[in-house]
């Protein structure tokens, strides 16, 4: 299904990467911003995907705040800003 949409292959790619090292999936950047703004893996252990953006977000400046921005609006796209992390 994924080799037939051009949608769902950007989103994969956007997702996991398209196996280029020198391009940072999204997971990848999420990674590095939690540890950029200090965020451990005890402290998100019970939050929701939504309230670890919004906690991001509050540390984040310029291009981070725009990221996570459209990272949030997915996650709602989805409907899977309620999910827990944990």
């Amino acid at each position: 299904m994924i080799d037939n949409s051009h949608h769902l292959s950007q989103l994969s790619e956007n997702l996991l990467g398209n196996g280029d090292e020198s391009e940072e999936d999204v997971i990848s950047k999420i990674r590095n911003m939690a540890d950029k703004y200090d965020i451990r893996s005890e402290d998100i252990k019970n939050l929701s995907i939504a309230a670890l953006i919004a906690r991001m977000q509050l540390a984040a400046t310029g291009a981070d705040k725009g990221f996570l921005s459209n990272l949030l609006n997915f996650a709602k796209g989805l409907g899977i800003e309620g999910k827990k992390l944990s």
